[in-house]
Parts: structure tokens; C-alpha cells; sequence
């Protein structure tokens, strides 16, 4: 039976969408597509097993459209895990997309980051023709199965959004 390491909602609020059609990934091999409204900002949350995160931001999102830059912007977060720090495994990736302010950092994680959730960017608010038709969060992931669907309530860093297999070898 596999061990999974889980990323929660981002922020307090709704799930607008999920896997629909006319909506793609953002970035190439990404799946598990969810939009989330109702909130300002969005921050990471993790289970415990994930222990290391290396964020970096792109401008993937609505691709082929004439919106603005912050339309654009998503910071793409690889997952590091392992019980020991010598067991380092790679597990996947999670994408959210639409933010402004977005951060790009590498770090070993701390309890506080687990209690408060790492700060990711700012959900744009307006609209882009095409792309962006209210506020939100666009979420994928890579290597993971998204496990929210719509219409689902969202409670930051509580509700399970992407499930991860945990390595065999890093699971004891």
C-alpha cells in the first residue's frame, strides 16, 4: 500500500472548475487542473513529509493571449521529500497561476512554514479575454492526482488538493 505526501487548498474559498474543457495546463506535462476563487492571496501548504520546496516563476499562464504580465505569471513549486534528510526524493510538482507578486525561492522547510503556509503571490483581480474571466488561482500539478472537484468549499492549508506517491525507498 503506497505512502502519499498532500498540498492543500492555497486559500479560503471555492473550487470554480476543474478539468474542464477550454481550459489547458499552463505548463507542458502539467495535468490535475483546478481554478480556485474567493481569496487575495495564495501560499503553499504541505503535509509533513514534504520537506524541501524550490519555487520558480514563469509566464506560462494564458499563453497566446494579449494579457497582461500578472495574467501570465505562475510560480511553478518542484516537492522534495524524505523522513531523513538523506533521502531527498523528488515527488512532483504544483503549478498556480494569475499572480502578481509572485515569489521565487528554494528552502528546507520549518514548522512554521507547515502551521502558516509559504507566501506564493497575489490573485489578480480583472479580466483577460480569452484566459482570465474573474478572480482566481489556477492550480496544476505534475506527477500528482488532483483530489478536489467542483463545486467544493476550500479551507486553507485543510483541504486536500494534490496527492503524491511517496518513494518506497524514503517512505520508513
Amino acid at each position: 500500500m503506497p505512502s502519499y505526501a498532500y498540498v492543500y487548498a492555497p486559500l479560503s474559498g471555492q473550487v470554480t472548475g476543474t478539468n474542464f474543457s477550454g481550459h489547458s495546463a499552463c505548463n507542458p506535462g502539467f495535468g490535475g487542473l483546478v481554478d480556485m476563487g474567493e481569496g487575495t492571496s495564495v501560499r503553499l501548504y504541505v503535509s509533513s513529509y514534504i520537506r524541501r520546496v524550490t519555487m520558480t516563476k514563469n509566464l506560462e499562464c494564458c499563453d497566446g493571449q494579449s494579457c497582461g504580465e500578472n495574467y501570465k505569471q505562475t510560480v511553478v513549486i518542484k516537492l522534495w521529500g524524505g523522513l531523513i534528510s538523506s533521502c531527498r526524493d523528488y515527488l512532483g510538482e504544483v503549478a498556480y497561476g494569475h499572480l502578481s507578486g509572485a515569489v521565487a525561492t528554494s528552502k528546507d522547510l520549518t514548522s512554521s512554514d507547515y502551521t502558516n503556509g509559504i507566501f506564493v503571490g497575489n490573485i489578480v483581480s480583472g479580466t483577460c479575454t480569452g484566459c482570465f474571466t474573474a478572480a482566481h488561482v489556477h492550480g496544476e500539478c505534475k506527477s500528482g492526482t488532483m483530489m478536489t472537484y467542483y463545486p467544493a468549499p476550500l479551507t486553507a492549508g485543510s483541504t486536500i488538493i494534490f496527492r503524491f506517491v511517496v518513494p518506497s525507498i524514503c517512505s520508513s
